[in-house]
């Protein structure tokens, strides 16, 4: 359906998600898990989940992204004008986008949008109606042309279409020479004797192959041109190093034994070959997943790296379902992850994870216990009930991480004044929103020597860390640390400065180099 109405040229400002008549979406290329695009030009960002520094999931929901209207000075006409951009964030990383180019994308015909020598540009020269029926793709010479046709561009040579036509024939014939085709190897593969032959012969755009034949770009249609004398090879090293910065390090596939199975070009190329999506990719490259795809991912080449933490990850997962279970102990549905039951209880993974450890609380109204038994034991019951009809108590018993008595506080505040640890945190952990707190359990009451912790499947306080290494800047290693939180504590650098030196490849930092 056509977009219609007082819409066009006015819907990049209207943010409401209920869609406006005539209102078709598709997803954004390459950002297809993240956001669409309308027949209107609107952008939607789609519903996601993260998880912020203090490890607590965060959802959003979808909303229509704001678009901001870029200005440029037409000097001809003596006024302002301008095209319609919009930008999706991921993990902290923004992905900005032209409207028109995504729009001709996708509703009207793929093209190869990291072409720029392809232009997108607009039948009525309203650069806010990015509706697909007034879009049209040209080069640089056809977008010369319209605007020329409209009267918004000064036509050069005495302003007059013959003299343009006439000098722009003499500016082909003076600048037509041949060029030469390179591999990226840098080894001579042919001669065509002019730009335009070599556009047509090979289907690329002549625009593309003047830019690389005159260093503005490095390569064009996937080779490397140049003019002058011809030469058997030429130097690449650097186009290679530069092109290699600009596209993403090579990332490898490893084994659960950590051997390298296979490596390639970079994210997007193990993405397309293996058709897997990319933010998964990535996410397991940076470590926020240990095992993707039943493999082990890490930039570089290395023939073999250490994957302890992935397999002890592996052996841990297995034991990660979780059950909920009524009064009576009987079983009535087991998840196959925290995640996927804090979702269906409507509360943070953190606080699910809690629950399965407590014995004087419930949630929802539910017992909860990691693993899937049938039932729980009449135990197990009896003492759950029994917990439950204590009053709550202002008195608080402090536990170490086995379950063994180490402290006894008349209240909160005592407890917190004389551990050190930080009140709400202590707070969190009774009222069963965290399974510990500063490196304790904390009770509410006198409690008994030792209390009962149902099994889990990793020891509390258990955390799959990042080890970080501090290099000096000629190379040499000065301390180790467990993660990069302890090592910015160390340093007095913030967590994300060192966190974003080691994510860029650069590893620099207050004056150190920083390595996992």
């Amino acid at each position: 359906m056509k977009p219609r109405g007082n819409a066009i040229g006015q819907a990049w400002q209207n943010k409401d998600l209920k869609d406006i008549d005539g209102e078709i979406w598709k997803p954004i290329p390459g950002l297809e898990d993240y956001g669409m695009v309308s027949n209107y030009g609107r952008v939607k960002r789609l519903a996601y989940e993260t998880v912020n520094k203090a490890g607590q999931l965060r959802n959003f929901p979808e909303r229509i992204q704001s678009q901001k209207l870029d200005l440029y000075y037409n000097k001809f006409l003596k006024e302002k004008s301008g095209h319609l951009n919009s930008r999706i964030q991921i993990d902290g990383v923004s992905h900005s986008f032209s409207i028109g180019r995504i729009v001709y994308y996708c509703f009207v015909e793929h093209f190869d949008l990291s072409d720029y020598s392809i232009y997108i540009s607009y039948k009525d020269h309203n650069r806010l109606n990015t509706t697909p029926d007034n879009l049209f793709k040209t080069d640089l010479s056809g977008l010369l042309k319209h605007s020329m046709a409209a009267g918004r561009k000064d036509m050069h040579f005495g302003h007059s279409a013959e003299n343009q036509l006439l000098f722009s024939e003499i500016g082909r014939k003076i600048t037509r020479k041949p060029v030469h085709q390179y591999n990226m190897e840098g080894k001579y593969l042919g001669t065509y004797h002019s730009l335009s032959s070599a556009a047509e012969q090979l289907n690329i755009q002549l625009t593309a192959i003047s830019a690389a034949a005159k260093g503005k770009t490095y390569t064009a249609g996937g080779f490397i041109w140049r003019t002058g004398p011809k030469k058997s090879t030429i130097p690449v090293k650097k186009i290679n190093a530069t092109l290699r910065t600009a596209k993403g390090l090579p990332i490898s596939r490893y084994d659960l034994n950590g051997k390298r199975v296979k490596t390639y070009y970079n994210i997007s190329a193990a993405a397309k070959e293996l058709d897997l999506p990319k933010r998964s990719l990535r996410n397991a490259i940076t470590g926020k997943v240990l095992i993707y795809a039943d493999s082990v991912w890490r930039k570089g080449e290395k023939e073999n790296i250490d994957v302890e933490k992935e397999n002890l990850s592996k052996q841990l997962r297995a034991g990660y379902t979780l059950s909920q279970y009524d009064l009576t102990g009987k079983k009535l549905i087991t998840f196959n992850s925290s995640k996927e039951a804090a979702q269906y209880a409507g509360v943070q993974v953190e606080q699910i994870n809690a629950m399965a450890i407590r014995d004087d609380l419930l949630l929802k109204g539910f017992i909860w216990r990691y693993g899937n038994n049938m039932r729980l034991t009449e135990i197990e019951i009896t003492r759950i009930k029994k917990k439950l009809t204590v009053e709550k108590q202002k008195d608080i018993t402090q536990y170490d991480l086995k379950g063994n008595r180490v402290g006894y506080f008349p209240s909160m505040t005592d407890a917190a004044k004389a551990t050190g640890v930080k009140r709400n945190s202590i707070q969190s952990v009774t009222d069963g929103y965290k399974a510990t707190g500063g490196g304790f359990i904390w009770r509410r009451g006198y409690g008994n020597k030792k209390i009962i912790i149902p099994k889990t499947p990793r020891p509390l306080g258990f955390k799959l860390t990042k080890e970080v290494n501090q290099y000096s800047l000629e190379n040499k290693l000065i301390k180790r640390f467990n993660s990069i939180a302890e090592a910015a504590r160390h340093s007095g650098l913030h967590f994300s400065t060192i966190a974003n030196a080691i994510r860029s490849g650069k590893g620099r930092a207050g004056g150190y180099i920083w390595k996992k």
